[in-house]
């Protein structure tokens, strides 16, 4: 939570009501982190996808520029050598 509320996980725990955190998840949600970098990240993550869709990849979403983006293991793909060809052909 980036030091809100404590500057570890149980400070925060011990220094928060549920109610204050729910209240900090409804601003984080509508503003965006406090902090600097994050923020930053977050435009980078937006103009690259702006950039992407502008040179004609329409099968990108702005998802798959996520920094921490977990997924299951069904859901990732593996590359085939193809794919890496067709990859460098295309630069």
């Amino acid at each position: 939570m980036n030091g809100i509320g404590g500057n570890t996980i149980e400070e925060a725990k011990s220094n928060m009501t549920m109610n204050e955190f729910q209240q900090w998840c409804v601003y984080r949600n509508t503003y965006g982190p406090i902090d600097g970098t994050s923020k930053l990240c977050e435009y980078i993550k937006h103009l690259t996808f702006v950039t992407i869709k502008i040179a004609g990849d329409k099968k990108i979403g702005i998802e798959d520029l996520e920094l921490f983006n977990q997924k299951d293991e069904s859901e990732k793909e593996v590359a085939t050598t193809a794919d890496i060809v067709n990859f460098f052909k295309n630069l």
